[in-house]
């Protein structure tokens, strides 16, 4: 990476901006100038956290600021802007991990290189990570990536051997059609040893080709489905945290089942709807050979199983949607309802909050029961109705000849056209599912591809509700109760377990990218004091008693003044303003505080008696 110097005091932000852009477009420009042109107005301790994230997030870069501990550093694998601190100036400079090493970029013009051990003294504790947006994360077209390893010569084996078992079935039906006449004219024992003996000798052929063809398909699972599968693992590694992060174990389990289960279909469904076809038309030639009725039947076969492949794809369509839907939301109904009775066993005040989880519950279990016995009913007709057909085949096959091998290879072949029927439809109907679980599996891999900006953003927070209750403006936040804290901890955290909270009458686990909301929470402790004070145009009153105050409450201070400026941020503040001793700062505080509130949505913790006038709301 190529440092870009500074010219100013004041730069060191722009040049660590142009170093990380530089980094990501792959050039050694210097875009000083076009960097200087995004900024409103460059203050004379340079630009602030959040101005580099706007300005960042400007070129597609995507931006986080962490509070971390040295050793965390080597976790991030794109390049960082460090704060650190040059005697009692902040300072911007540029980090890049690489083979466990932190190579540092100071726009003053030095390099540097650290470890864990060899700690930087000067660090504050405070980084920006960076990422690229338009590093895209190509969702598969899963109906021909996947399969791309698959042989031809390994289908082509497969086929070969679905048309000899075909052969070797229909010249088995011949040989036992034969020996059934044999056997009822009382004919020469040779002849009955000899036809017994050729029956015999191809059962044990068709055995040896179903042998084969598992052979062959192990074979595909130990070579060939590897490295297929393998392209699945590459593009989910490819994703970022955000994508685990919306989506919990169950629903990950599923998406890779039924990637599993694409990969598997595909393998072989070019050779099985071939060889299957091949099958139907002979049955359908040497079936009219044998008897001209048998087309009949053949038609009358056709029509009943494409009406019931209509309403079974149906119903299996309901169920892929089903499943997909319902059972991470059952398992985690399931765990909530057994995580609250461990945690609230005693409390008899919430006991509607017990049996709404386990009306929750039972729903889904019912819907379960219901779509599989409507299936098994389905199911159970189709039987029926094949039974009856081969009833009146037989039948009408015994009026017309007395020949009882004939009749039996004329039933041999009229289960073979119907199983081969069967089996191209079936085909087709896991295909036509198959469609389905690929767009879920795609519009999965690109809701959270990283090049895609937040779809869900809200442009203005109105009001947060928790639970039943409702905060139009703000919210103060009673550290002794836990629930409240959980909430409050769970909104900076972006995690939503109870799933309880809403902003703007939104769930938060309704949205599927809370990238936005990062963005808009301000999390104020006691450390944040990365805002220097003549920064800001402040009362002649205040610079007055500046040498009073302890450097504590400047800080406090001076970074009230810089949230002056934002607009519409939940901005959570974890400090105590009760140690402020001076009366006139109080004032001057609950001032900046009131402005603040006008714009944003304000969070802190009662402990601050002196700001109960602001607040319309307490926890």
């Amino acid at each position: 990476m190529k440092i870009i110097n500074q010219t100013s005091n004041n730069e060191c932000g722009i040049c660590c901006i142009n170093m990380i852009i530089n980094h990501f477009y792959h050039s050694q420009k210097d875009r000083k100038h076009e960097i200087y042109s995004l900024v409103d107005n460059l203050e004379k301790n340079g630009l602030n956290i959040f101005e580099m994230e706007d300005i960042l997030d400007h070129y597609k870069i995507e931006t986080n600021s962490y509070e971390c501990e040295w050793e965390e550093i080597f976790n991030f694998d794109k390049p960082l802007i460090l704060v650190v601190k040059n005697g009692e100036v902040f300072h911007y400079i540029v980090g890049k991990i690489k083979n466990q090493y932190l190579y540092t970029y100071d726009p003053l013009g030095s390099k540097k290189k650290f470890t864990k051990e060899i700690k930087m003294t000067n660090f504050t504790g405070y980084v920006i990570s960076t990422n690229f947006y338009k590093q895209k994360i190509k969702p598969i077209n899963i109906n021909l990536k996947l399969i791309k390893n698959i042989s031809i010569g390994m289908n082509l084996i497969f086929i070969f051997i679905n048309i000899f078992q075909f052969i070797f079935s229909i010249l088995l039906s011949y040989f036992l059609s034969k020996l059934m006449n044999l056997n009822y004219a009382n004919t020469f024992e040779e002849s009955l040893w000899k036809f017994s003996f050729i029956y015999v000798g191809l059962l044990l052929i068709s055995e040896l080709f179903a042998y084969i063809e598992k052979l062959v398909k192990n074979y595909y699972f130990l070579r060939v489905y590897p490295k297929s599968i393998n392209l699945f693992w590459k593009t989910i590694n490819r994703h970022n945290l955000k994508f685990f992060n919306n989506y919990s174990k169950h629903e990950l389990l599923q998406i890779y089942g039924y990637v599993h289960k694409i990969i598997n279909f595909y393998s072989f469904f070019g050779s099985q709807i071939f060889s299957e076809s091949i099958i139907y038309i002979f049955s359908i030639i040497i079936g009219s050979i044998i008897n001209k009725n048998n087309l009949l039947f053949f038609l009358i076969i056709a029509i009943l199983n494409l009406f019931i492949m209509f309403i079974n794809t149906r119903f299996d369509k309901r169920i892929i949607n089903f499943n997909i839907k319902s059972n991470p939301v059952f398992e985690k109904n399931v765990l909530d309802f057994f995580e609250y009775k461990k945690t609230n066993y005693c409390n008899l005040k919430d006991k509607n909050i017990a049996k709404e989880l386990q009306m929750k519950i039972n729903s889904v279990l019912f819907k379960t029961i219901e779509v599989q016995n409507n299936k098994s009913i389905l199911d159970l007709f189709d039987k029926v109705i094949n039974l009856l057909i081969q009833y009146v085949i037989i039948i009408i096959t015994i009026k017309y000849s007395n020949n009882f091998g004939l009749i039996f290879l004329n039933m041999n072949i009229i289960n073979l056209y119907s199983q081969s029927l069967k089996n191209i439809l079936e085909f087709w109907k896991e295909f036509l599912n198959n469609q389905i679980i690929i767009e879920i599996v795609k519009k999965i891999y690109s809701q959270n591809s990283a090049h895609k900006k937040p779809k869900y953003e809200i442009e203005k927070i109105k009001n947060i509700e928790c639970g039943s209750t409702i905060f139009n403006k703000n919210i103060c936040i009673n550290k002794n109760d836990l629930t409240n804290f959980e909430f409050i901890k769970n909104l900076i955290n972006l995690n939503d377990p109870q799933n309880n909270i809403k902003i703007n009458n939104i769930y938060l686990k309704d949205l599927k990218s809370l990238d936005f909301l990062h963005k808009k929470i301000i999390y104020i402790t006691p450390k944040s004091n990365l805002i220097q004070i003549h920064n800001h145009s402040i009362s002649l009153n205040i610079l007055e008693i500046l040498d009073q105050l302890e450097s504590e409450e400047i800080n406090i201070y001076a970074t009230l003044l810089e949230l002056e400026k934002h607009k519409n941020k939940i901005i959570i503040i974890n400090e105590n303003f009760n140690n402020i001793k001076n009366q006139f700062l109080l004032n001057e505080i609950k001032k900046i505080l009131i402005n603040i509130n006008q714009n944003n949505f304000l969070i802190s913790n009662n402990s601050n008696n002196f700001l109960m006038d602001i607040y319309e709301n307490f926890i």
